[in-house]
């Protein structure tokens, strides 16, 4: 599950920087008129800018909701396991130190 959902995001990453780089800029330069600004309006017609701003939402939306959950899922895999500063034996590491006591 958590492999299909880390390439869900990364699959919704690149479809989001290619929708945001297709967006006309408002000085027409830039990277978003080099790589497709006019293209996109050739494809959607007078409705462009709706139509990539809805893409924009909805694929930063899956974005942020996937990384959510992706999260959650590592949060939950890992609470039985103690964390790494309370597993830190300070005697193995400083032959005189003493273990801070609990």
């Amino acid at each position: 599950m958590v492999i299909f959902l880390t390439f869900f995001l990364v699959c919704t990453s690149v479809f989001t920087v290619l929708v945001i780089l297709m967006q006309k800029p408002s000085a027409n330069a830039g990277m978003g008129f080099s790589l497709g600004g006019g293209a996109a309006e050739f494809a959607f017609g007078s409705d462009t800018a709706k139509v990539l701003t809805k893409w924009t939402v909805s694929g930063i939306a899956t974005f942020f909701i996937v990384a959510f959950v992706l999260s959650m899922l590592h949060i939950r895999a890992n609470a039985h396991r103690q964390s790494y500063a309370e597993g830190i034996n300070l005697e193995n590491i400083v032959p005189d130190a003493k273990a801070p006591d609990k």
